[in-house]
């Protein structure tokens, strides 16, 4: 029965593995190996909670069995449950302490907690083991990786994805060891590859666009950013807002607005989103849209500052218009310091005088000294 299962898993066939397992569990409820592999099949099939139940079986009727223990450690760290997941990789040591299998896990955990001196020290026991290791030679490269090591990281990542070419956090580490020494292009191939290997990666595609821009290489991010903002968790405010910039760099101003309302909607008083939305209705020679549009939001959100820069920045310098919205300001936020200066220098280049010392009076006295009301 295990050879059958192992070849449905082997096809992908979860569900006819399930199917099988669960027909060996009930021939054979007291069989651990029975629940062992029901948990492996409904681990394939996505139940992850179910799995996790069936191997509690298999446990229960082997306590002492090693692989039981280091199979129970890879399902809870899938389930993120590191704890548990720690003290199962010491009950497998315990019970066999020459299982690799169970120092790379505890090691991988330490580097997820950040912890590269228990990493070390783990990845050291391990290579007494088996010192031809590649996962070991990964290990290492992912400790010399933190520790700012880029030569080192380089040459043993490079050794180990030679030697597991298709296993993804070689490939993810080996893609910041190529960054670390700016060989943005060899980089960006590693981290297209995890993606092969691993679709659910998403997060690498913001990446992949950053170093595709970085490169020079505008069409390859901008094709690589249609991909993220057409998954259902790529839609985000930091997304839209670099698919507005690279279209303002593409030259598609309108496009880029079409990106960045959306984003300015969410966060109002986003600085970048601002200035980015600023240039497109410029070069679209929109100034009574970005008018409405800043005004409206205004309406709701009084207390922005830099959402007041912005829609000031449209009208032409000391002219009726600036005065009008200097003055809305000045209403909205009254000791607002960067409003009362806004104000007093509009005056001024309109020649009222004591208009002027009467906004330097009142800065002054909000703080004392400040230069602009002293001078």
């Amino acid at each position: 029965m295990q050879d059958k299962i192992l070849q449905a898993l082997r096809r992908n066939a979860a569900d006819d593995a399930v199917q099988l397992a669960r027909q060996w569990t009930a021939d054979e409820p007291e069989q651990p190996q029975a629940h062992r592999w029901l948990a492996l099949s409904l681990q394939q099939q996505g139940q992850f909670d179910a799995a996790l139940d069936s191997l509690q079986q298999a446990l229960a009727l082997a306590p002492d069995n090693a692989d039981l223990h280091l199979q129970h450690a890879g399902l809870l760290l899938a389930l993120r449950q590191f704890e548990a997941a720690g003290s199962a990789l010491d009950r497998t040591a315990s019970l066999n302490p020459n299982e690799l299998a169970a120092y790379l896990m505890q090691a991988h955990m330490a580097l997820l907690r950040n912890d590269v001196d228990e990493a070390e020290r783990i990845t050291r026991i391990a290579t007494r083991l088996d010192e031809d290791s590649p996962e070991l030679a990964a290990l290492n490269g992912m400790i010399a990786l933190r520790r700012g090591e880029g030569d080192r990281a380089l040459a043993l990542l490079s050794a180990a994805a030679r030697a597991l070419p298709d296993d993804p956090r070689v490939l993810y580490a080996l893609g910041f060891a190529y960054m670390s020494k700016d060989m943005l292009a060899f980089a960006e191939q590693a981290f297209r590859r995890v993606l092969e290997l691993n679709p659910a990666v998403t997060s690498l595609r913001a990446l992949l666009v950053q170093l595709a821009l970085r490169q020079g290489n505008s069409e390859s991010a901008a094709a690589t950013l249609r991909q993220v903002l057409a998954e259902p968790d790529g839609d985000t405010p930091a997304m839209r807002r670099l698919a507005g910039e690279l279209e303002l760099q593409s030259g598609q101003p309108l496009q880029a607005v079409e990106h960045l309302l959306p984003v300015l909607e969410q966060a109002p008083g986003d600085r970048h989103t601002l200035q980015l939305l600023l240039m497109a209705w410029q070069r679209l020679g929109r100034e009574q849209q970005a008018r409405d549009t800043l005004d409206a939001l205004l309406d709701t959100h009084p207390q922005l500052h830099d959402l007041w820069l912005a829609r000031l920045s449209i009208e032409v310098v000391g002219a009726a218009e600036a005065v009008a919205v200097g003055e809305r300001w000045l209403q909205a936020m009254p000791d607002h310091l960067p409003a009362l200066e806004t104000r007093m220098r509009l005056h001024d280049m309109a020649g009222e005088g004591d208009a002027a010392e009467a906004m330097a009076r009142r800065i002054v006295a909000l703080e004392p000294g400040r230069v602009s009301g002293e001078t």
